[in-house]
């Protein structure tokens, strides 16, 4: 019990989020709020501007080299991708000092994050989708809870990440073994202490079941379906060596396309290999 007690309290502790983007919440509560006033928050932080003007103009969003302001990037690709983009390079900024330990490096953690990420966002695309927002950026936090433990308890997440090879068991269930608690609860709830939106608290707490509550959720669905994919892609490295068990039940739920995934898989690995460049 001690050390999942030295989890809440590190929870507690952690630092809360950035300026800009706790002032890019507070610009957007307002009902006219405009591009110009979301451009004035993203453009005081230049390093924040510069990173979101280059994700805006990734594939991803189909826009290479159209978006040169901030204020264009509100209007091409909308008021909350922006802001959960900043949210994302936010928390990126955050856990840039955790060290790569002997099974996991951060960069090729966020590599992986970063696959979710777009694979989610392609699903979506091939599901016919209309609203596309939060896809993307949802699929890169997915994995909060196993930052958390890289940043806060690093020698024991490594030997946590050593015992799920030597047992044969999931990192989760190795996580619960040790500490008595797993990494989606622990990022759950350090996204409720950020306050963050509850669609992206669903997909950390249950991005393993695919489903809320036993139901179909769209968001939760597709990432779940994304994390599997990624890792049998082999596309960067989430720290666990099993593949997580798919729900059938969202599989049949969801009903890609046929051969979606040999159709997509070219422009899935572009768009990859070019937001992973954020990294360097």
């Amino acid at each position: 019990m001690k050390l999942i007690n030295n989890i809440i309290l590190k929870i507690d502790e952690f630092p809360t989020l950035p300026t800009v983007y706790t002032k890019l919440n507070e610009v957007m509560a307002h009902p006219h709020a405009s591009a110009k006033d979301v451009a004035d928050v993203v453009s005081q932080d230049q390093s924040s501007a510069a990173k979101v003007l280059k994700v805006a103009n990734s594939p991803i969003y189909g826009l290479i080299g159209k978006i040169s302001t901030i204020s264009q990037a509100v209007v091409y690709i909308g008021f909350n991708e922006v802001k959960s983009i900043v949210l994302a390079l936010s928390i990126i900024e955050m856990f840039k000092d955790v060290k790569a330990n002997s099974l996991l490096d951060p960069k090729d953690f966020w590599r992986y994050s970063f696959a979710v990420g777009v694979i989610s966002r392609n699903i979506a695309i091939g599901l016919k989708i209309k609203n596309l927002e939060g896809f993307f950026i949802n699929g890169i936090l997915h994995g909060l809870g196993k930052l958390l433990f890289l940043k806060t308890i690093p020698d024991i997440y490594e030997k946590i990440l050593n015992a799920s090879r030597e047992k044969n068991i999931s990192v989760r269930k190795a996580e619960e073994k040790v500490l008595g608690i797993s990494h989606p609860l622990a990022g759950q709830m350090l996204a409720e202490k950020w306050r963050l939106p509850k669609e992206i608290q669903n997909v950390i707490r249950n991005i393993y079941i695919g489903s809320v509550n036993d139901r179909y959720n769209e968001m939760v669905s597709i990432i779940h379906l994304s994390v599997i994919t990624a890792g049998m892609l082999e596309l960067g490295n989430s720290g666990d060596f099993l593949i997580p068990k798919i729900n059938r039940q969202i599989w049949n739920d969801i009903n890609l396309p046929e051969k979606f995934f040999v159709n997509n898989y070219q422009k899935i690995l572009h768009e990859y290999q070019d937001i992973s460049n954020l990294l360097s």
